[in-house]
């Protein structure tokens, strides 16, 4: 406790590493894939789906599949999937029920540097 003014205020507690990796660059855009089903692997994004998208913070889609499968990736720095996954999943024509991913994880990878040691493959 202090009693005087001049005495120094207690040291604030250090911040965890894992606190550091979750404010690094791009850890507050949410991303959600939402996942159709399609025989013929195509997928068409409407206006008023885009629209609708960007009214629940959506800034950026992608679309990724194959023959089967399309992919809807949804990201935005005002996006809360946790509070409209449902009406985003809809938006992109998803059925009820339809699959959704939410993130796991997220990191950055490079190039290893070659340091000699018995684990360490050269990269070329």
């Amino acid at each position: 406790m202090r009693e005087l003014t001049d005495e120094p205020a207690p040291a604030a507690a250090l911040t965890s590493a894992i606190d550091l990796l979750l404010r690094a660059k791009g850890a507050d855009v949410a991303t959600m894939v939402v996942l159709l089903d399609h025989a013929n692997g195509e997928f068409c994004l409407r206006p008023q789906a885009a629209q609708q998208l960007a009214g629940l913070g959506v800034t950026s889609v992608a679309v990724v599949g194959n023959q089967q499968t399309v992919g809807i990736i949804l990201e935005g720095w005002l996006f809360d999937p946790a509070r409209s996954a449902c009406a985003a999943a809809a938006a992109v024509g998803a059925p009820p029920g339809a699959p959704v991913l939410h993130p796991i994880l997220q990191a950055a990878v490079c190039a290893a540097v070659n340091q000699g040691g018995p684990d360490v493959e050269k990269v070329s």
